[in-house]
């Protein structure tokens, strides 16, 4: 099939409308498609090699989709997956997508776990629980999360942040009875993500 025109979209300067005779649209393709298969103005094309434009076509168009979720930041790869279903990609062209960008080392898991475990602990000063919870809802695998929270949030590191939430919510507390304060307290510093070791250990310096 001979291709007779090929036009850059109007709102999409990355897209390029194809067409063949009688100034009739064959179908579009995206820029990295164009190059790959150097389709240009009077190339003919066999059925089967435009099925293998199409098709390469689909993964580049995923690939760019992909592009604009991690511009904005970091995934996960089961995250992005997700996000990419939803987009209504096949399930085979999204392992090709995640395959490629694995391959030009734009996802990282281990890299964004580490990311988003010191956000939390830097930022809002979580509790290991709470930062494993929330990895593992975007889609982190738990035996991804273990090693890297044990090696990077040591035990003295989370007794230094859940006293200093301690110190912070405690003065809004106007409980007088001090088993109630207690009470409250720890409920906070689990809600927080901490475990009763730690948690014990910030009560043994304010409680008899």
């Amino acid at each position: 099939m001979l291709i007779t025109k090929i036009e850059v979209q109007k709102k999409q300067k990355n897209y390029f409308n194809l067409y063949i005779e009688d100034d009739v649209y064959l179908f579009s393709v995206t820029e990295e498609t164009l190059l790959h298969f150097g389709i240009s103005k009077n190339k003919d094309f066999s059925d089967n090699e435009l099925e293998s434009i199409q098709s390469y076509d689909q993964k580049m168009r995923c690939v760019y989709q992909a592009y604009r979720y991690l511009t904005r930041r970091p995934h996960l790869n089961t995250e992005l997956k997700r996000k990419l279903s939803a987009k209504k990609f096949s399930n085979s062209i999204i392992e090709q997508t995640l395959e490629y960008l694995n391959q030009k080392n734009y996802m990282d898991d281990e890299a964004f776990i580490k990311m988003y475990m010191q956000e939390q602990i830097n930022l809002k000063k979580s509790g290991p629980l709470i930062i494993k919870k929330k990895l593992m809802e975007k889609g982190a695998h738990s035996s991804a999360i273990d090693p890297i929270l044990t090696e990077g949030y040591p035990e003295e590191l989370q007794i230094e942040n859940a006293a200093k939430l301690f110190q912070n919510k405690i003065r809004s507390i106007r409980e007088e009875d001090e088993k109630k304060v207690k009470e409250k307290m720890y409920r906070f510093l689990q809600q927080k993500g901490f475990t009763w070791p730690i948690i014990e250990k910030v009560f043994s310096g304010h409680f008899d």
